[in-house]
């Protein structure tokens, strides 16, 4: 095969090719409406999903900022047990104070020790010291 034989079988196979025709814009407008329709259709759908999302990120803030919110939550559990505990150590205390005024309501010989200390009194026959400043 030489190459104007070549040459005509590359032109027979272009021979029976027909360009495509071009479409004019009147024939496409029907085509354009349904592909704009669909796109605003997707942008609303998207619009919505966007605008959703962001009122349930605003919700979530104000749930975890907001006056009656997370963090405040958190921090008044904190702050109630922290006063929980200075109210159990004050129910220790009274529990104490309360034992010893059984104690000095019911024995006598802790009634004496106290009258002794805060009072100076001394039984009949005892001496008492007084060291320190006078009064």
């Amino acid at each position: 095969m030489n190459s104007s034989d070549s040459d005509t079988l590359e032109a027979s196979k272009w021979e029976n090719y027909v360009l495509p025709r071009r479409t004019t814009l009147l024939e496409t407008t029907p085509l354009l409406k349904e592909r704009m329709r669909h796109f605003l259709e997707e942008v609303r759908a998207s619009w919505l999903a966007i605008s959703m999302f962001l009122v349930a990120g605003l919700l979530f803030v104000s749930a975890a900022t907001g006056e009656l919110g997370l963090a405040k939550g958190l921090s008044l559990e904190s702050e109630l047990a922290e006063i929980n505990q200075a109210s159990f150590h004050m129910m220790q205390e009274i529990d104490q104070t309360r034992e010893q005024i059984r104690k000095i309501e019911e024995e006598d010989l802790a009634l004496e020790n106290l009258a002794r200390r805060r009072l100076h009194m001394v039984r009949d026959g005892d001496t008492l010291y007084r060291i320190g400043t006078k009064n």
